[in-house]
């Protein structure tokens, strides 16, 4: 899947990046051909096949070894297993981004692997739970991805929010979904999967009954709702399913659809508060970085680059009703309904792709996997250091846009 689409709902070799692509090869090979001695064209020609050959091997045992990790974790009976299969998926995302540097492929990936896992620890926490004497589920429940995991964001960091919803439970039948809870995230944990917020499960504020949640959310709909509330609302556009039941997910999506249109106008606030979040250039363009303590001299790529990016697309997304939550597919899906210009639109999903490419980059090389991404400018490389400028750049126009529609406009 191309990340660049130009026209709508066209197929991909009409796309302006890959026509481009084609049209370089062949004028390039064309330069190249019109000073070759008779017989040599056909030499090149079959070197440019061979090499072309190879790229298509890597490529077909890339997808057959992912294939089979993903099946080895769906049908993984031990914890140890899983382990073994969720290194391997991890070992291979890393293998295929040092040779390609695909951001989506890795990403995609890392997601998949990260949501069988989780499935496959959902099973064995509930059949343990069972053998161990608490019985079943009392309840239907759905175990949500959230934060980055919601929105498909893969990491080889293992990073990884969850929340719980599950239906009414009473009497003794409340505990288990806590006991359920701490088994799944012991399991995940095991295997290198964890929440570096704390947002998970196993905590109560991020557990309880569609009811509870309703209450927590509503908040005090009877009376003002603060900006941090509404910040804190806007937050579960990004809820994607991972294991459960359909019927309280649906329920579950619905209750956020409903508070997010009657909230609608406070969001305007949120907007504003989004679209004046400080990126990563000065008044002169220079990079912003650390002033003192451990990362002195050093740029926060999430605080000035990655969140910026990321929650100016959410708000716009959630006022235009587009209901995907990955940021690929908001900024498609603002494109599509026209809130967002081709241009434009290209710029973002470029600096999707840059600046989640130095996240992962320094994820690798530090082995790292808090929610902090401090990179030194004296390890970019120019190449690196413009498109990180650029992608900046696009979001101060997204910011501008935002503001003008949501702030300045209502």
């Amino acid at each position: 899947m191309s990340m660049f689409p130009v026209n709508k709902g066209g197929d991909i070799l009409a796309w302006r990046d890959t026509v481009e692509l084609v049209d370089g090869v062949k004028r390039k090979l064309s330069e190249k051909m019109a000073y070759l001695l008779d017989g040599d064209e056909l030499v090149l020609l079959q070197d440019l096949q061979g090499r072309i050959e190879e790229e298509m091997a890597v490529e077909y045992r890339f997808a057959e070894d992912a294939g089979q990790v993903l099946a080895a974790l769906e049908t993984a009976g031990t914890v140890d297993e899983m382990v073994a299969a969720y290194r391997h998926g991890r070992q291979l995302s890393t293998d295929y981004f040092d040779r390609r540097g695909s951001v989506l492929v890795v990403q995609s990936l890392c997601i998949r692997l990260q949501d069988r896992l989780t499935c496959r620890a959902v099973l064995l926490a509930s059949e343990w739970m069972e053998r161990s004497g608490f019985g079943p589920p009392p309840a239907p429940y759905c175990w949500f991805a959230f934060g980055g995991a919601g929105r498909e964001e893969g990491t080889v960091a293992g990073n990884f929010n969850a929340l719980l919803v599950h239906g009414e439970v009473h009497g003794e039948s409340a505990a288990y979904f806590a006991g359920f809870s701490l088994r799944v995230n012991a399991i995940l944990e095991n295997c290198g999967v964890k929440s570096a917020g704390g947002i998970t499960p196993v905590h109560p504020s991020w557990r309880g009954s569609i009811n509870e949640w309703r209450t927590r959310l509503i908040g005090g709909a009877a009376g003002e709702k603060t900006q941090e509330d509404l910040s804190f609302l806007v937050r579960f556009a990004d809820l994607r399913l991972v294991s459960g039941d359909s019927t309280l997910c649906g329920e579950m999506i619905n209750l956020i659809r409903s508070l997010f249109e009657f909230n609608r106008r406070g969001f305007d606030e949120v907007a504003r508060v989004t679209a004046e979040m400080a990126t990563g250039l000065d008044f002169f363009g220079r990079l912003r970085l650390e002033k003192g303590g451990e990362h002195r001299g050093e740029f926060n790529l999430g605080q000035y680059a990655l969140n910026p990016l990321m929650e100016n697309i959410r708000i716009m997304a959630v006022r235009a009703d587009v209901p995907l939550t990955a940021n690929v597919g908001r900024i498609k899906g603002l494109l599509e309904k026209g809130h967002l210009g081709v241009d434009l639109s290209q710029r973002l999903l470029r600096a999707c792709h840059d600046f989640t490419s130095l996240k992962l980059r320094s994820e690798m090389r530090h082995n790292s996997g808090g929610e902090g991404v401090f990179l030194k400018p004296e390890e970019l490389d120019d190449c690196e250091m413009d498109s990180l400028k650029e992608g900046m750049e696009a979001v101060v126009n997204l910011q501008r846009i935002v503001y003008q529609r949501f702030v300045v406009s209502s």
